[in-house]
């Protein structure tokens, strides 16, 4: 099997998992800037307002 047939044959799966990696990759920067952490509530999001 070549890296042609691959890609081709892969399609979805190798879209899919970029946009994975991709999603986890820009949750982690959001988490990492200052201006977004909320000084209560480190770990997630369990304090959210209604």
């Amino acid at each position: 099997m070549s890296l042609g047939t691959f890609l081709r044959s892969n399609k979805v799966l190798i879209v899919i998992g970029l946009g994975l990696v991709g999603t986890h990759w820009g949750w982690y920067r959001l988490q990492t800037i200052p201006a977004f952490k909320n000084k209560e509530n480190q770990g997630g999001i369990s304090n959210v307002q209604q």
